[in-house]
């Protein structure tokens, strides 16, 4: 049995059973790595004016009495024929063949990438065993070995570059450097693409940030899906839904996804299927369920300028859905009246555990009707955690007729005064209220608002004071949830007070103002003499420690903390997490 001439033979007739194909293989070895070339072209016809290139082919016979798996093969390939292939690229076929002399057959497409990735693999291996997979249909494999070559012609000017590295998928995605690929295809028919997208390995390139320059080959991977965004809005009777759309596709199915709640998915053959899902935020459940119910109604909608019907409305609960959209849009005038600027994500199951104190808003802020705790006073604070939102409320009971309301501290405008101990009383600002507490479950959406509240109302001496404790409450905050924005507010506000805050010590503002900055950076020569300054005429040790803290000098810290008559205030204040 001549295996060499039947793996040759078993190549040659499988290739010319394809129209655009043509083989030129030798049943012997003429060549030192080569066993001939596979013309492509681009018609059946096969004419001269059709012809697209050729691949080099390496051709490889084995007697293998019995298969184990029928789908792939580990073979092993020379390195020096490999160095050979490294330039252009060779489709190389194993042809194992029975004791009854039947043939199958496996291929494997080296790229020139491929080529070097492996023998900067291997190192000086004289060869490596290297995975084949059993051929495709003749069909297929016109269009994968078009698809090799128009790549191999893409890669050949970096494998001769010496300077070239080869890039990795990982390092792609760190960078977020721009990819591309291209794929050729005989079918006139668009879904022919995608099922070979889908099916076979495509080259991803780098795109060159020079317009003209070559993109950088990365590697062969298996598309699993495919999007993209279609910036054209989604109406049902010229009312505008969605402003944009998105496409997905994936092998078998094709769907579109309109806002975060809704894919409408289509399989092959089969009627399509609506998928929703209302664990998304409040404002895109409203629209969502607002858009199905209209839908139910109207039996279609556009995308774009494209109109599509809707043939099956059973599976659609209405009644329900109507129900849950009453209720949700009850929940957002809620948050309209207390101004609420993050979106309400609301997580059904934990939904018992939250709805009760929404219905107690409702109850009070849309429906108008009094609420009773015989725990509460007439003003009484409430802080509520409603899913992902932290409200800092107070509640005020209705006089007079007036109805119950709750007013939110970060939102509100409320009359909050200052007394002095001669009767004096001046305006203060909400957000003094607010404590450590309130920091650590406050979104950073309110940190500019809190910030101009806290100065926008001068620099009386006992102002001043509780804008200091609002600045040590953020660093404790900090200190618990390292937040880099609410660090920033902190230092913007020492900052303002080391400016305004005039009646506080210099030394303690100083000492505020670069404890806030600690940490987030090492001190700098400037703000170090500072500290030292102070340490020359100041006596009093709780200073001290708090000096020899932020120039981490921790032994002179401990000398001055141990004469602290009460260290349980020291401790109480954010610079003693210096001396953790």
């Amino acid at each position: 049995m001549d295996i060499e001439k039947l793996a040759t033979a078993a190549v040659t007739t499988y290739i010319s059973k394809t129209d655009c194909l043509s083989p030129f293989i030798s049943e012997g070895d003429k060549e030192p790595s080569w066993d001939g070339n596979i013309y492509l072209f681009g018609s059946s016809q096969k004419r001269k004016d059709d012809f697209i290139g050729r691949v080099s082919v390496q051709v490889k016979g084995k007697y293998l009495k019995k298969l184990i798996d029928k789908s792939k093969y580990k073979y092993h390939v020379d390195i020096s024929d490999l160095r050979n292939y490294e330039l252009y690229g060779t489709a190389y076929f194993v042809v194992l063949i029975n004791e009854k002399k039947d043939t199958f057959i496996y291929y494997n497409l080296f790229h020139p990438i491929d080529i070097k990735r492996i023998i900067s693999r291997v190192g000086n291996q004289k060869g490596t065993n290297i995975e084949f997979k059993a051929v495709p249909s003749y069909e297929d494999i016109t269009s994968i070995l078009i698809n090799f070559n128009d790549n191999c012609h893409k890669q050949i000017s970096f494998v001769k570059n010496p300077s070239f590295k080869v890039l990795d998928l990982n390092s792609i995605k760190e960078e977020q450097l721009p990819i591309e690929f291209s794929i050729s295809c005989s079918g006139k028919d668009l879904s022919v693409v995608f099922d070979y997208m889908f099916t076979n390995e495509v080259f991803l390139y780098a795109k060159s940030p020079v317009e003209g320059y070559p993109n950088k080959p990365i590697d062969k991977v298996l598309i699993q899906q495919i999007e993209g965004v279609v910036n054209k809005k989604v109406t049902i009777d010229n009312i505008v839904y969605f402003d944009e759309f998105v496409i997905q596709q994936a092998k078998g199915k094709f769907s579109f996804n309109l806002g975060k709640c809704i894919i409408i998915d289509y399989f092959d053959n089969k009627p399509c299927k609506f998928n929703i899902n209302l664990n998304h935020t409040l404002k895109e459940q409203i629209v969502a369920l607002k858009f199905i119910i209209e839908l139910c109604k109207k039996s279609s909608f556009n995308l774009g300028n494209k109109k599509l019907h809707l043939s099956n409305k059973a599976n659609f609960d209405i009644k329900t859905y109507e129900r849950r959209l009453k209720g949700l849009q009850s929940i957002q005038v809620v948050l309209d009246i207390l101004k609420v600027q993050e979106d309400l994500i609301i997580e059904y199951g934990k939904y018992n555990d939250n709805h009760y104190l929404l219905e107690i808003l409702i109850k009070v802020l849309v429906n108008k009707e009094p609420y009773n705790n015989s725990k509460w006073g007439d003003i009484q604070r409430v802080d509520m955690k409603i899913y992902n939102i932290y409200l800092p409320l107070i509640f005020v009971k209705g006089k007079n007729g007036e109805p119950d309301t709750f007013i939110n501290i970060l939102t509100s405008d409320i009359d909050i005064t200052l007394s002095f101990e001669n009767g004096k009383i001046i305006p203060a600002p909400q957000c003094i209220l607010l404590g450590q507490k309130d920091y650590q479950s406050i979104s950073n959406l309110y940190y500019k608002h809190i910030f101009k509240s806290l100065t926008s109302y001068g620099n009386e001496a006992l102002l001043i004071e509780r804008i200091n404790l609002s600045m040590l409450s953020m660093l404790l905050a900090y200190d618990k949830i390292h937040s880099k924005e609410l660090l920033d507010l902190s230092i913007s506000l020492s900052e303002w007070l080391f400016v305004m805050g005039d009646s506080l010590p210099i030394e303690i503002r100083l000492l505020n103002k670069l404890q806030a900055i600690r940490r987030l950076r090492s001190l700098n020569a400037k703000e170090i003499i500072g500290l030292r300054e102070i340490t020359q005429d100041c006596k009093k040790p709780n200073i001290l420690a708090a000096v020899y803290l932020l120039l981490d000098e921790k032994d002179k810290a401990k000398q001055y903390y141990e004469q602290i008559e009460n260290k349980n205030d020291f401790n109480c204040y954010p610079i003693y997490s210096f001396m953790k």
